[in-house]
């Protein structure tokens, strides 16, 4: 039969119509397709209706006419019907494929329908206007109507049945094969939502726990993660979002590492405390970021030493715009302070800062009586312009009475530096010191330079203008009548600052690759942002003067296993050796002018360990005298004047122990040690494998 149709379309030239008109309904956009979709169910039902009043009253005998209410009052119970249809999603399932859920909705979206429409022909008092009508139209409306709206599906089905598999995919509204891992409240709230996007087919769910195995949760099977290949190669899944959101960091990286081999997308809801509705959204749910894989467990804060020098206070962050500066305002904003100075050299970046806490302070003014007691808003000033510009530093310190100073800025990208040792050295070092002076003369209780593990033993500028940094601070700490408390922090990369490998490799990976990695055996120890921020508060509140304290940055990191940890998270696969086909290829351009094979976190002295697990304490003597180091910011203020590169590069050999420009230097690298408050750890007990 169907082929006698067939052909009989393509003798009277009908079958090219229809290919037409298929062609332009599966090529609309999905919000287009869904009104024609309503359209056509309106027509239906009132077709249904038509042929009711028509059999039911025209055709009986002794016919009355119907009013013009009557008329009405029938015709609105298709549009009410197709209303329902939309608001209980019926249109957001698949149109061609409606199965048994569909039908059930069909059936009690018709019912709630007819159930309002009585309801409010009761509540108005029309009864009157239809009491021509008998009961039997709206009970044969409610089984023609389900029968007329299946039909229509069925008839669509059929209709395009010869489409192309990619058109027929359109069609199906382009919906993602997908699995959540963790059948619990928050994997249920997450189905709920992806069944009502109509852009996600859930295949099921995945749970490390046993006891849920084979289960049903929601409709959907929950299985053991050894189904897992089966099921990517059979239904082609193509993402997998995690939806445990009390996953430990160590947990989510066992869950990650297990699905990193496999070619899926893999996003993750965020922490607990960061679903304060009660209700996920998809937008709740973010990529897979490295920080998930190397960052570890966060240690609470010791909120005592987080607030003693902001709380209340005034507070300078110098390079506020930075990406340490930017997380420690954020930090410092938390923690009550009178007032935030914002000190920065560009424009864009005090913009995107004051932005952002213009945002905290609008929730802050609106929600203040949630907060807890004695919760103000902070005064916030941006001020655009440089460290080493002494006369807008002393008035800032005297005019808003600082009492805490973060000083966070620096130039820090080491090729460039290595170019102009000039501007590194005026703005790291010569900055610093000025800094430093001006807040000392302005009494200023506290100053907290943050420092690198580049400054040990540098191979590049960048590092040994860190270096010199804190000879300059622990010699000024040395001043007999000096009453501000100076301190150092040193640590190493920070992920996802600026001047990371980890945006550079995601920009490479967005481009296609291939990903650029100067050298396959090189490592570097990373921390969180987050993390690092809260040890230099941390950190800084512990000094009493002159201290150098070095953070515990857990295990170094092999560079080349972070790229390709990048590579497949994004969901992509590295093409190498032993796999050519692979998406992103790897390159090795060798070591820049100033890299180092490896970092270090000492130079010489013994670590101790403080109230805070991770922040340790250096003890070691300071390099040169106060008077010493006045001698040598002189000389290399006139060396930096004249621009002279030969007299800065023989000063730097001269002042910081291990530096030799263009150098190479391959120190093994270990695991930080631990040390518990007041215990002593020689540095020969700091093992490096």
């Amino acid at each position: 039969m169907l082929y006698l149709f067939d052909k009989f379309k393509d003798i009277t030239g009908l079958g090219r119509l229809s290919r037409r008109l298929k062609a332009w309904v599966v090529g609309q956009p999905r919000s287009t397709r869904r009104w024609i979709v309503m359209s056509v169910d309106l027509l239906g039902l009132l077709f249904v209706m038509v042929s009711l009043i028509y059999m039911r009253i025209f055709a009986a005998p002794g016919f009355q006419a119907p009013t013009i209410r009557t008329i009405l009052l029938l015709v609105a119970l298709p549009f009410l019907s197709v209303g329902s249809f939309r608001l209980l999603g019926l249109y957001r399932l698949v149109t061609r494929h409606v199965g048994n859920k569909g039908l059930l909705r069909i059936a009690y979206s018709l019912l709630a329908a007819i159930m309002l429409w009585s309801f409010v022909i009761f509540l108005l008092d029309w009864r009157g206007s239809l009491s021509i009508l008998p009961r039997t139209v709206i009970i044969a409306y409610f089984f023609l109507g389900w029968a007329m709206i299946f039909s229509i599906r069925d008839l669509v089905r059929w209709w395009l049945r010869d489409r192309p598999i990619i058109e027929i995919e359109r069609m199906e509204e382009d919906k993602k094969n997908v699995l959540i891992y963790g059948a619990g409240e928050a994997g249920l709230m997450l189905l709920k939502t992806l069944n009502q996007s109509g852009y996600y087919n859930v295949l099921g769910f995945f749970d490390d726990d046993k006891s849920l195995w084979s289960m049903k949760m929601g409709g959907f099977k929950v299985h053991r993660f050894d189904q897992f290949d089966k099921l990517i190669k059979e239904d082609g899944v193509c993402e997998v979002f995690i939806t445990i959101p009390s996953l430990s960091r160590l947990q989510k990286r066992k869950i990650i590492k297990k699905l990193e081999p496999y070619p899926v997308n893999v996003s993750i809801l965020p922490e607990l405390a960061d679903i304060a509705t009660g209700r996920i959204q998809i937008s709740d749910l973010r990529n897979v970021e490295i920080n998930d894989l190397m960052g570890r467990d966060p240690v609470q804060p010791i909120q005592e030493l987080m607030q003693r020098n902001i709380s209340g206070k005034s507070v300078m962050i110098t390079g506020a715009g930075g990406s340490i500066g930017s997380e420690i305002v954020h930090q410092v904003f938390a923690l009550n302070p009178a007032r935030i100075v914002l000190l920065e050299l560009s424009e864009y970046a005090l913009y995107q800062v004051e932005k952002d806490l213009d945002k905290k302070i609008e929730v802050l003014c609106k929600f203040q009586s949630k907060f807890p007691k004695g919760t103000f808003v902070p005064a916030i000033v941006g001020v655009l312009g440089s460290v080493g510009d002494e006369d807008l530093v002393r008035n800032l310190i005297i005019s808003h009475k600082i009492e805490t100073i973060y000083h966070a800025a620096a130039f820090k990208h080491i090729p460039l530096l290595e170019t102009n040792i000039s501007a590194a050295l005026k703005n790291n070092t010569l900055a610093t010191a000025k800094l430093a002076r001006v807040a000392q003369e302005c009494s200023v209780e506290r100053m907290v330079l943050i420092s690198s593990d580049k400054a040990v033993r540098p191979a590049n500028v960048k590092g040994a203008s860190n270096r010199l940094q804190e000879i300059v601070l622990q010699g000024m700490a040395q001043e007999p009548n000096s009453k501000t408390v100076f301190t150092v922090v040193r640590f190493g990369n920070v992920l996802d600052s600026s001047g990371s490998v980890v945006p550079r490799f995601r920009e490479q990976i967005e481009e296609g690759g291939p990903v650029t990695i100067t050298h396959p055996e090189i490592i570097r120890y990373f921390m969180s942002i987050t993390e690092a921020a809260e040890l230099v508060i941390q950190a800084g509140a512990l000094a009493k003067s002159g201290e150098l304290y070095v953070l515990d940055m857990g295990q170094p990191v092999k560079i080349d296993d972070l790229a390709r940890q990048m590579i497949r998270l994004s969901g992509k696969e590295v093409a190498d050796d032993d796999n050519p086909n692979g998406d992103i290829e790897l390159k090795y351009i060798g070591l820049r002018s100033g890299d180092k094979m490896y970092e270090e976190l000492l130079i010489t002295g013994n670590l101790v360990g403080t109230k805070h697990p991770f922040i340790l304490l250096l003890n070691e003597a300071p390099t040169l005298s106060p008077e010493d180091s006045l001698i040598m910011l002189k000389q290399f203020d006139m060396a930096v004047v004249n621009d002279d590169i030969g007299k800065i590069q023989a000063l730097l050999v001269q002042y910081v122990e291990g530096y030799s420009s263009y150098s190479e230097i391959n120190t093994p690298s270990g695991k930080m040690i631990e040390a518990k408050e007041g215990e002593v750890v020689a540095l020969s007990s700091f093992k490096l494998h």
